[in-house]
């Protein structure tokens, strides 16, 4: 029994500590360029996207393997613009898979229409994955759009290649 109340002695530290925060595209992209001197990686993913939550765990992995170099953001586009189901009505699923995942760093929920957020960034679908230079600049947009990856992309096969070439040049 012991190990019962210990356990959600831990669970509840972890859902103190995994922060879900409503935001307009605009404004996640610049909390993305806001670090600078660091690598930015931002996921965009939905609840509702297998692929999204095969990887997701993956940047949970970088923002634990390079703390001090990554910056590691997540943004949910699972809000879609119905209105009888505002942001708020996605925020308690949002923040369930995150803190099942332990994502313990900025997690944005979108509250602008996902399907007006990809007109305006010119993506076809999610799962998508910025990775912003030290200079806060976009250095590549992994995405399935134009099969450029395959299938699709992957953090071990594309993403993390990427990370450590950057992070290899920033050392330089």
């Amino acid at each position: 029994r012991e190990t019962d109340s210990a356990e959600k002695v831990e669970d509840s530290k972890t859902v103190e500590a995994v922060k879900l925060t409503q935001a307009t595209w605009d404004e996640i992209m610049a909390a993305a360029k806001s670090h600078a001197g660091k690598i930015v990686v931002l996921d965009i993913w939905s609840t509702s996207c297998p692929p999204c939550l095969r990887e997701f765990p993956n940047l949970v992995d970088l923002s634990e393997k390079y703390p001090n170099q990554v910056v590691c953001l997540s943004c949910s586009t699972d809000y879609v613009g119905i209105s009888s189901k505002p942001p708020e009505y996605y925020e308690e699923r949002v923040q369930k898979f995150l803190t099942q995942q332990k994502a313990m760093f900025d997690n944005y929920l979108c509250n602008e229409p996902a399907d007006e957020v990809f007109v305006k960034i010119d993506l076809g679908s999610i799962p998508a994955v910025y990775v912003f230079g030290t200079n806060g600049e976009l250095v590549e947009r992994f995405d399935n759009d134009a099969q450029k990856y395959g299938d699709e992309f992957t953090y071990a096969d594309h993403i993390l290649p990427k990370l450590i070439s950057l992070l290899e040049s920033a050392e330089e």
